[in-house]
């Protein structure tokens, strides 16, 4: 007992021990302690300062201080990409509004076309999986061949600026500073 987080740890146990063993059979209730446990992660972490002193850790230790390095690289790319997304989003949804209420068109094409880029959410939710899956041919084919083949010109330039452009980019600045941190 003469570490204050040792007392604490043995304080929760005795606690959590008079609730489940004494109190419960008789049906008392001392509330919600539950939140005492988290006080156990305290613990815990005091455990984690062994990865700093012990030489085998020292490359998980340099993975992790590179991924802590990038995570503002990491936030504004995200952002960069998010609004590169929600402009071609808002770009779909307009153009392909007129063909969603066009009644001369196939009722199926024009389903399909507004489950995927009927609202600004659809559109850029079609446009995240798109960009981060590479399953664009699944998408856009339908686009080209059955509403208008001048939908290849937007996709040649999505895809090659954003899929294959700015993913690169993006991939090359996180291999710089992972070598610059390392």
């Amino acid at each position: 007992f003469r570490d204050a987080l040792n007392f604490m740890d043995s304080t929760i146990v005795l606690i959590t021990s008079l609730e489940i063993f004494v109190l419960q059979p008789f049906s008392v209730s001392m509330g919600n302690i539950s939140f005492l446990r988290v006080l156990r992660l305290a613990k815990f972490a005091r455990t984690l300062r062994i990865v700093r002193t012990m030489s085998v850790f020292s490359k998980f230790r340099i993975l992790l201080s590179t991924v802590a390095y990038s995570m503002g690289s990491f936030f504004w790319s995200m952002v960069l990409l998010f609004l590169l997304m929600l402009m071609a989003a808002i770009f779909l949804c307009q153009v392909l509004h007129d063909f969603v209420i066009d009644k001369e068109a196939d009722f199926a094409t024009r389903t399909w076309v507004n489950d995927r880029f009927g609202s600004g959410n659809k559109a850029l939710y079609t446009l995240f999986e798109i960009t981060f899956s590479g399953g664009w041919p699944t998408y856009i084919s339908t686009l080209v061949t059955e509403v208008n083949p001048f939908y290849a010109v937007f996709v040649f330039f999505y895809v090659t600026l954003v899929v294959f452009g700015m993913i690169r980019i993006i991939s090359a600045l996180f291999l710089s500073e992972t070598l610059q941190q390392a």
